[in-house]
């Protein structure tokens, strides 16, 4: 079959694309932004070799496959893609608690202020630093076993298994629009729950599908345009609030915590826990007028 042709069968009764050039595509250009996070970290030698702006970069890259290969295969179910994205997950996993371990550390850095270096600002801080050091342990085991070597390994293993089918690009453009509608829906399901019944919970579960569709709008932007690229942004606008509003919610459950185990800290830690709330409720009022933006741009891009 000629690269011309579009590769088809019959299912049902009806035709289905088969897998081909786009989805590889994918695939490598996923592995060339990992090869770049995990060049970049070998590069800044072993005393920066876990900065977070590199990890971030390998965490994004597994990330954005991950959410990409979802879409596809909820519309497509040939690409059976469960077993590469779990294997993903799991090498991902500890870089995002890594990640949640710095925010916290952060959060309360800048919530004490001057008063980080002494008392009971002192004892805090001390505790949030230990913890995001716990979490750097398993990142450092991971990069030094290889992590992204891995990763490379499960995307290559899962493209050398793809039909050998060819796609032209206009076969790839309708199969990407679907499987970025279908992850707007999810998404619109999750607004509506949250409109319905507020909580901290309903708004972490809007911000994950607000980032999954994020990641599944931009990775699609080339092929589907400029109104798609203008989604991924009200989109990313969206999620970075509701990031915010559950970062803080995490430091004041955190907070809360220490303040029952250490009743010496109980004091400090319940006001920088009502703190922390009061900017996790001022982040959770942006979301509707963040909802209509992505909303209105969705319509021009759907």
């Amino acid at each position: 079959m000629g690269t011309g042709q579009s590769a088809r069968e019959s299912r049902g009764g009806g035709e289905r694309v088969l897998v081909g050039t786009y989805v590889r595509e994918l695939l490598l250009r996923a592995s060339r932004e990992i090869e770049e996070a995990a060049a970049r970290a070998r590069e800044s030698g072993s005393a920066d070799a876990y900065d977070p702006e590199l990890t971030r970069l390998l965490r994004v890259s597994l990330r954005r496959v991950r959410y990409q290969l979802a879409a596809l295969s909820a519309v497509e179910p040939a690409l059976k893609t469960r077993g590469v994205r779990r294997r993903l997950a799991e090498i991902s996993e500890p870089f995002g608690a890594l990640r949640d371990a710095q925010v916290l550390e952060d959060a309360v850095r800048d919530a004490l202020g001057g008063r980080r270096r002494h008392g009971a600002g002192k004892k805090i801080m001390r505790r949030a630093r230990r913890q995001r050091r716990r979490c750097e342990r398993p990142v450092r085991r991971a990069l030094d076993a290889g992590a992204s070597i891995t990763a490379l390994t499960v995307l290559d293993d899962y493209r050398r298994a793809l039909p050998f089918q060819i796609w032209l690009l206009g076969d790839a453009e309708p199969l990407a629009r679907r499987a970025l509608a279908a992850t707007w829906r999810d998404l619109a399901r999750a607004a509506k729950r949250a409109r319905e019944r507020p909580s901290d919970r309903r708004l972490h579960e809007l911000r994950i599908e607000a980032k999954r569709a994020m990641y599944v709008a931009r990775g699609f932007a080339e092929l589907l345009g400029p109104r798609v690229e203008e989604l991924a942004e009200r989109l990313s606008d969206l999620q970075s609030a509701l990031g915010r509003q559950h970062d803080h919610v995490n430091v004041a459950g955190w907070l809360r915590r220490l303040g029952r185990e250490r009743r010496g800290l109980r004091r400090r830690t319940r006001r920088l826990a009502r703190e922390e709330a009061r900017r996790a409720a001022k982040e959770a009022r942006r979301w509707r007028a963040l909802w209509k933006a992505a909303a209105t741009a969705a319509k021009r891009a759907l």
